[in-house]
């Protein structure tokens, strides 16, 4: 079967970010996600899941549940990417110049992280990729590109062709791409996130200090006012943190000029390109949220970029909420339908 990857959704709070779900996994891991989400996600016409894990969690009777999934996929022509989204070790905060996950121990857990993956999947087709790690930020801006070809060259190891997903500094920053060092191998795949302006795509972010302290609305498109440049001044590490958020409009214009960094990557690079998240807040108000994420669709399908919603169920972001409700029933006909 020939898999494409071009309009998928992550499935994130079922092997990550489950801490304030559930205090008992092992049944979490059983019934967050079953054989009918799948089946609704391929009803929509979506061809791919991004399936996000961290590592302190696979053992073989996550592996086990891993190729279950993989299997409720692939029988319905969806593909899979199982993403690295955390560490043990690992930080987020892009404010850390001196990240612990470029610590000698934590490159070697990367490494054999990756290499027990491999060493569980490599019967696969191309119905499963791997996404090296997600949203790195490497204060010093060398790190990164030293260690992904570790990950790499473990799987290659046992798998020549494997499609592998490599993402920009900054937590995937599309501006970070011409940062990002390429290899002369056919089989890699480049990814950025986007989620800008952040005091839009965020906005009242209860897991999100400056958006909880701002807790200001916007609708889409709008003109960004005073009040967001008074909070700027009295908190400066916002801009350091989102370096984006300094604009005037959130409008249309604005999506196109920063993903000008993205057509260039490709245009200087020759080499493909992914969008592996991009999404609205439940807290944004329904029109403007399903007028962004349309301009963001028709964007990335005019470039020939593939991209992954984010996401599926709850996490503040979800087209269905926790009992499996459709709560946006709006948006699988804009990231689905269509070409």
């Amino acid at each position: 079967m020939a898999y494409t990857y071009l309009k998928g959704i992550n499935i994130g709070g079922w092997m990550n970010c489950f801490e304030d779900l559930t205090d008992d996994f092992a049944a979490h891991v059983r019934t967050f996600i079953t054989e009918s989400d799948i089946d609704r996600i391929a009803s929509w016409g979506a061809d791919h899941i991004r399936l996000p894990f961290q590592n302190d969690i696979l053992n073989e009777d996550t592996y086990a549940m891993i190729e279950r999934a993989i299997g409720w996929c692939n029988s319905r022509g969806l593909g899979v990417i199982l993403d690295l989204h955390y560490l043990t070790g690992m930080t987020c905060n892009p404010l850390i110049r001196d990240n612990p996950l470029f610590l000698p121990e934590n490159q070697e857990l990367f490494v054999r992280v990756w290499q027990d993956v491999s060493h569980h999947m490599h019967h696969h087709d191309d119905g499963v990729r791997y996404e090296l790690l997600n949203e790195v930020t490497d204060g010093i801006g060398y790190l990164w590109n030293m260690l992904y070809p570790k990950g790499v060259a473990a799987i290659r190891d046992l798998e020549k062709e494997r499609k592998i997903y490599v993402g920009s500094n900054r937590m995937n920053e599309v501006a970070c791409l011409v940062e990002l060092r390429t290899q002369d191998d056919p089989n890699l795949i480049y990814n950025f996130h986007y989620y800008s302006p952040h005091a839009f795509t965020h906005q009242k972010a209860r897991f999100d200090a400056d958006m909880r302290a701002f807790n200001h609305a916007y609708d889409y498109p709008c003109f960004f006012g005073d009040e967001l440049y008074a909070y700027v001044r009295e908190h400066p590490d916002y801009v350091e943190r989102c370096p984006g958020v300094l604009l005037t409009h959130n409008n249309r214009a604005g999506l196109e000029k920063d993903l000008r960094a993205a057509s260039d990557f490709m245009h200087y690079t020759g080499k493909p390109l992914y969008c592996g998240e991009f999404g609205v807040i439940e807290m944004a108000e329904e029109t403007s949220a399903v007028k962004w994420i349309q301009d963001m669709v028709e964007i990335l399908r005019g470039k020939g970029i593939g991209y992954c919603y984010w996401c599926y169920k709850v996490r503040d972001f979800g087209i269905v909420d926790i009992h499996g409700n459709e709560v946006k029933p709006l948006l699988p006909g804009i990231l689905f339908g269509g070409k």
